[in-house]
């Protein structure tokens, strides 16, 4: 039986002999901005006014690691492998449960015990507070001289802001937003941003148009 695991960037914790005995992921936190406003009730609620979405503080992801394999000096060889690759650096961990989305965050690994039997490790990791898509998604449109459309859905609840890739010259419109693609080559535009839901994309010009972007959920 394979034990359970997370994954660090390209590192899974049971090849080592760690089976992951417990971990937690604190909740997503929205950052509430309100301001009073004198002869207004209450407070007004500015958590969204710059952007027309709120902001989420960072999320902690607690981790323990068991280890009972081997002998003494190969598990306390095994912790100082984990706490001199990962410890205060910042990497991409898979969780066990939802192994299609990454987490991203600084680590920080310290040693519980290691007697003459078992080994345990706690892991903890600041991160940031969207689950992101392991694969990007992507949509490949093909621009001819009439101006065409295409619905591109964003099915997290992150905005994003895509990353269009000309094969040729060609134009890419927005809602009210027109933008020349001058070359081919790819580039990212600060106006055009989708939302969870479907954008509609117009375009015209020649070659092909790839939209990729990596969708996140809280």
């Amino acid at each position: 039986m394979k034990k359970r695991f997370i994954q660090i960037g390209d590192y899974a914790t049971a090849d080592a002999g760690f089976t992951l005995c417990k971990w937690s992921l604190s909740p997503a936190v929205y950052r509430a901005v309100r301001e009073t406003v004198p002869g207004m009730d209450g407070a007004a609620d500015c958590s969204a006014l710059l952007t027309g979405d709120v902001q989420y503080d960072v999320r902690t992801l607690t981790a323990v690691l068991e280890l009972s394999e081997k002998t003494r000096d190969y598990r306390l060889g095994a912790i100082a492998h984990l706490i001199n690759r990962f410890d205060g650096r910042t990497e991409q961990i898979i969780l066990p449960d939802t192994p299609h989305l990454y987490l991203r965050g600084r680590i920080h690994v310290e040693q519980q015990y290691c007697d003459t039997a078992h080994a345990a490790v706690k892991l903890t990791a600041v991160c940031e507070p969207w689950q992101y898509a392991r694969q990007e998604t992507a949509y490949v449109l093909t621009n001819t001289a009439a101006v065409q459309s295409a619905a591109i859905r964003n099915q997290g609840r992150k905005a994003v802001c895509p990353v269009f890739t000309a094969a040729a010259p060609c134009a890419v419109i927005c809602g009210n937003v027109t933008h020349g693609i001058s070359a081919a080559g790819s580039c990212q535009f600060d106006d055009i941003v989708f939302r969870h839901g479907s954008t509609v994309i117009s375009h015209s010009g020649s070659g092909t148009l790839r939209i990729t972007f990596r969708e996140g959920w809280l």
